[in-house]
């Protein structure tokens, strides 16, 4: 977008009306929305560019309102945002990042593609699936402390459709490990206000990994301080060919005319159609490539790479993804109105 207009994305859509017309700016809104999913809470801007003749378009969702478990009031994007960060426990170095840190520009959505374990564990020379094992408290440490910068959603790349293709044993260590933690980290989640939920094709997964992601969505579907979303037995191309096919239905069936398909109705076809794109997507171990992962959600999503291995990311690797991320002018398809630009 211009330099003139703020970032829209996550917030109500009539803040953001009142915003842009206090900017000049017309507005144009389009609304998604899935039949599998019934829409609850307020419209948020899940999209935003330049329209045509100056005018903005937003894509609208209803989007779950985020309640906090804690005492401090959980800011509610484009109305009361967050003036400041307070993690209580922060050590000094972190406490510095977290002071150059602004509130109102922390990005709503972040995805992480958590790569490294392997590694992690070869460098110690342990088996790989004791890299896993380690991974699994940079995920611990995340989901507490996402929500106390003000991120509301968080999506982590748990098993890709390519996996598989990884030894048999270490597959099942990895399906054994991602049932056992979850049953042993549902306790906390609850506590901490977490919703969890999953994108992928689940029927290939073993009986009892499935059941204990659905106890756990069932357990925590009211909660609203953070949405956990774990993408397993993922592939990115397959999201978007499932969407493709449900449009198809909907062709057959004479519900939809070809004409009208737009990027909208496809949208509101993948795993999660509610959840907004990712602002920022962060890749551990140094790794320069997407990995299949959120390829329609991802066409504005900033991308921070870090070397640092999965095992090792803790909050200060956060704070340095979030920095990072703040640095950048995103534009969403549009030039600087500045000049020079």
């Amino acid at each position: 977008m211009p330099e003139d207009l703020p970032e829209l994305i996550g917030w109500q859509l009539e803040e953001a009306k009142r915003r842009l017309a206090s900017l000049g700016r017309h507005v144009e809104v389009k609304q998604t929305s899935s039949p599998r999913h019934k829409p609850r809470g307020r419209l948020r801007v899940i999209r935003q560019r330049a329209g045509q003749n100056g005018s903005v378009e937003l894509t609208v969702a209803a989007h779950p309102e985020i309640s906090p478990t804690r005492k401090e009031q959980a800011p509610d994007a484009g109305s009361s945002l967050q003036t400041s960060i307070r993690i209580p426990d922060a050590d000094e170095a972190e406490q510095d990042l977290i002071s150059r840190i602004d509130p109102a520009r922390v990005p709503k959505h972040v995805a992480i593609i958590m790569d490294g374990n392997g590694r992690w564990a070869k460098e110690r020379g342990l088996p790989r699936i004791m890299g896993h094992h380690a991974g699994r408290e940079s995920v611990r440490s995340v989901v507490k402390d996402a929500p106390d910068l003000g991120i509301q959603s968080l999506t982590l790349y748990a098993f890709s459709a390519e996996n598989w293709r990884r030894p048999s044993a270490e597959v099942v260590d990895l399906m054994e490990l991602m049932a056992g933690a979850l049953h042993e980290e549902l306790p906390e989640l609850k506590r901490q206000g977490v919703a969890l939920r999953t994108l992928g094709r689940p029927e290939r997964l073993p009986e009892k990994v499935r059941e204990e992601f659905q106890h756990a969505y069932e357990e925590t579907k009211d909660n609203r301080r953070l949405f956990l979303n774990i993408a397993l037995n993922y592939s990115g191309r397959w999201e978007i060919l499932d969407a493709a096919k449900r449009l198809a239905e909907r062709v057959k069936s004479g519900e939809l005319a070809v004409e009208d398909i737009d990027e909208e109705h496809l949208a509101s076809m993948l795993y999660l159609p509610d959840t907004p794109d990712p602002d920022l997507l962060i890749r551990t171990s140094g790794e320069h490539r997407i990995s299949n992962y959120l390829l329609w959600q991802i066409a504005y999503t900033e991308i921070y790479v870090t070397p640092v291995l999965w095992p090792d990311f803790r909050r200060i690797h956060l704070l340095e993804a979030v920095l990072d991320y703040q640095q950048r002018k995103r534009r969403f398809g549009a030039v600087n109105s500045s000049p020079g630009s």
